[in-house]
């Protein structure tokens, strides 16, 4: 993998949360005061897009991607984000194509 992006996120939130990992459906428990690292890598350049709702927190990747999440040096559900994410029609975000294929 040539690329790389990091991003570090806390739950201030003072309740519990979900931290979903798109485009692979799957989350973390996210508990108060907790702050997750997200690891990505790729063929491709590309970024996070982070989206916060009122019980969850949303992650999304960039196409050719690869994801790690840890909790201080402990990887959370090693492997599950491994499966690189494919590519998407140009132009599109992560987010604006998961709403095509997934609606809402």
């Amino acid at each position: 993998m040539e690329y790389s992006a990091t991003l570090s996120l806390t739950n201030r939130t003072g309740v519990a949360l979900e931290l979903w990992v798109e485009p692979w459906g799957d989350f973390v428990e996210f508990p108060p005061d907790a702050t997750i690292r997200v690891v990505g890598s790729a063929t491709a350049p590309g970024e996070f897009e982070v989206a916060w709702d009122r019980d969850s927190v949303t992650v999304y990747a960039w196409p050719t991607s690869v994801v790690q999440l840890f909790s201080d040096a402990v990887e959370l559900k090693p492997g599950s984000f491994a499966l690189p994410f494919p590519a998407i029609p140009p132009g599109m975000t992560t987010p604006s194509f998961m709403k095509l294929v997934f609606g809402g």
